[in-house]
């Protein structure tokens, strides 16, 4: 006596279950040979008297006979079994339609679930889904691809109820491998490690492509909805996206080299003088992080850890911005600008490189200044290239730890060479300085989590700086103009004294 399979589902994901009792083995059941009937042409079964079946043969019966006790079968025999195609009707009013072999649900066809109104449409071996075919839930949205032992494997493809769209490969319903593609409702899609997408409260890391076209880092977290009424969307899995790349950057396409009239270079690499923070920020491939309401030593801090920081300054009622990075991922076109060993800029699966040391200043969102620990250049290329420099020699002290003392006794000469017209104004700087220091001119807006060791080896620094003149001079006289104003309030602060 054969007791059929049915459909049990569980909450958030539909589990299906059965089992089979005594009967033929699989392998004798793969093996028999039952040529497909053709209800139209067959006799009508004679008339059964009790469970005898044993006549039945190459007939088709057009009236419901109840089989295997509680099974209510319609359709084709051979040999006293079912087997051609039918209509099954199992206890829990589940229904069953297409072909079958020796009583089971075998070959293709198509299950809907009595209770819950989940529906299989697809391959079947011995009464479970195997091979091709789609779920579709009733509350829980479907998937399509491959089955076996009623799970979900291989290629498939899960359409959650709220429209949400996940393609990959499938090792049960919870659980995957390889990269997989979510698409959300709006147009975007996140790629990202299939491992760990399911499990709800998680966070995987991906990449997600735009409606709007364009490729950046974003990470997906896994949400269950647990309200589970009668509603489609109410039930079952989730995922919210959070950008955590640059968005708008395609709005910037690049930019020709130019120069100024005396043949002056107005930008370095990608970078060039008089472009938006946001646009310094995608060339830069980082999202700087905005620090104006820490404290110095939080954001000497987020330095020392290569964190590119920026902080913003009312002035007299202009906006200046300082942006500041050491280490950092970058693109292998703005890493080549830097003084940083070659195995640094060796391209990492993610296709960026480290960067090294950069300083700029906005002045309303214009580039003003930018400074950058810069490869060394040999002098006859920049006098063939700019013509003679003015040329001026200093001692640089630097500060470093000795003990638990900071002390400012570490000298280097350095050697500045600058070129300027009306429009811009070049600076080479070329000397030595403490492995771990910051730049020469180190800037006094961010403070400084760790000073290198007064015991640290020296090595060569060399800064390469652009300067808008234009921009610079506002800069230069709405500070000049603060300090004034400060040294005031300052005096009437005291004049009690």
């Amino acid at each position: 006596m054969k007791v059929y399979k049915s459909l049990l589902l569980l909450p958030l994901l539909v589990t299906l279950q059965g089992c089979l009792s005594s009967g033929p083995t699989r392998t004798e059941l793969m093996q028999k040979q039952v040529q497909p009937l053709a209800k139209g042409v067959l006799p009508d079964c004679e008339e059964v008297f009790g469970r005898k079946f044993g006549k039945w043969t190459q007939c088709s019966s057009e009236k419901p006979i109840v089989f295997d006790g509680s099974t209510i079968y319609t359709g084709t025999w051979i040999d006293g079994q079912p087997n051609g195609k039918g209509k099954m009707v199992y206890a829990d009013k589940s229904v069953y339609e297409g072909a079958v072999k020796e009583g089971y649900r075998h070959g293709k066809g198509k299950l809907i679930k009595g209770p819950n109104g989940t529906i299989y449409e697809g391959m079947f071996v011995m009464g479970t889904f195997e091979g091709t075919g789609s779920v579709e839930f009733k509350i829980e949205g479907s998937h399509e691809g491959g089955f076996k032992d009623w799970q979900a494997v291989g290629q498939g493809v899960r359409t959650l109820a709220d429209g949400i769209i996940v393609e990959g490969i499938f090792n049960n319903w919870d659980a995957g491998s390889g990269d997989a593609k979510v698409t959300f409702k709006e147009g975007s899609v996140w790629t990202g490690p299939h491992r760990n997408l399911w499990s709800t409260g998680s966070t995987s890391k991906g990449k997600v492509r735009t409606a709007a076209g364009e490729l950046v880092d974003a990470n997906i977290k896994t949400v269950g909805v647990r309200s589970c009424s009668s509603k489609p969307g109410t039930c079952g899995k989730s995922f919210e996206l959070e950008v955590v790349g640059l968005l708008g950057c395609n709005q910037y396409a690049p930019k020709n080299a130019e120069y100024s009239a005396k043949g002056l270079p107005l930008q370095v690499g990608p970078i060039f003088l008089g472009m938006s923070y946001e646009n310094f920020q995608c060339v830069m491939q980082n999202k700087f992080e905005d620090v104006t309401g820490e404290n110095a030593l939080t954001q000497g801090m987020l330095l020392e850890f290569g964190t590119p920081v920026s902080l913003s300054i009312p002035m007299d009622g202009d906006e200046i911005r300082f942006a500041k990075a050491s280490i950092y991922t970058t693109s292998v076109e703005v890493s080549n600008l830097f003084s940083i060993p070659n195995w640094l800029r060796k391209p990492g699966k993610t296709g960026q490189v480290f960067g090294g040391q950069i300083e700029a200043l906005f002045w309303n969102n214009q580039l003003a200044t930018v400074k950058l620990g810069q490869p060394s250049v040999p002098d006859d290329y920049l006098i063939d290239k700019y013509g003679r420099p003015r040329l001026d020699t200093k001692t640089h002290k630097e500060k470093c730890v000795l003990g638990n003392r900071v002390v400012s006794s570490v000298s280097h000469f350095i050697s500045t060479k600058s070129w300027q017209d009306s429009r811009v104004k070049v600076i080479y700087e070329k000397g030595t300085g403490l492995e771990g220091g910051a730049l020469a001119t180190d800037s006094f807006i961010f403070g400084k989590g760790e000073l290198p060791r007064c015991s640290a080896n020296i090595y060569p620094k060399n800064v390469y700086q652009l300067v808008d003149v234009n921009l610079a001079s506002k800069y230069a006289l709405a500070k000049s103009k603060e300090e004034a104003e400060k040294k005031v309030e300052d005096r009437k602060l005291y004049q009690g004294f």
